[in-house]
């Protein structure tokens, strides 16, 4: 597979874009008015829950919009900081939303910490004793506390 990279720049951020054989693979902006807080991780501090749903809001001490993040899915009932990582940037007045499972991915792989077990992407096709195999060289591996996601 042969990849372009195509890329354009200018005062108010930067675009660019993978293309590959049949089509765009990936696309990543960038705002020069506002960094991306995707991705990132943070011990975060439970500042309260809201009503009727299954969520709250979490201190991720970040300046300038407050530093709060909305979370949904987890036990704020506590006082112990959360590791916490941002799945969407804050956008039209809302804050940005978080998630108390963080995925740490790599080209080809993506490690879950907390989690267990191995999984392979639908896209890899591979043949079952390719998978097999692969699976019993990282159970030899030093045993890390989390699941592997293999990515095509």
């Amino acid at each position: 597979m042969t990849c372009e990279l195509l890329v354009t720049a200018s005062p108010y951020g930067m675009r660019a874009a993978v293309i590959g054989d049949e089509g765009p693979v990936a696309f990543h902006v960038e705002s020069a008015a506002r960094r991306s807080l995707l991705g990132d991780l943070y011990a975060a501090r439970p500042v309260g829950a809201l009503r009727g749903i299954d969520a709250g809001i979490v201190d991720i001490g970040e300046g300038g919009e407050g530093g709060e993040a909305f979370l949904s899915g987890a036990d704020l009932s506590g006082t112990a900081p959360l590791i916490v990582q941002i799945a969407c940037d804050a956008h039209d007045g809302k804050r940005p939303r978080a998630t108390a499972r963080p995925l740490l991915a790599g080209r080809l792989v993506v490690f879950r910490p907390g989690g267990s077990g191995l999984a392979f992407s639908r896209r890899l096709r591979w043949s079952p004793g390719a998978r097999r195999a692969l699976a019993a060289v990282l159970a030899d591996a030093e045993p890390l506390d989390g699941a592997l996601t293999v990515r095509a």
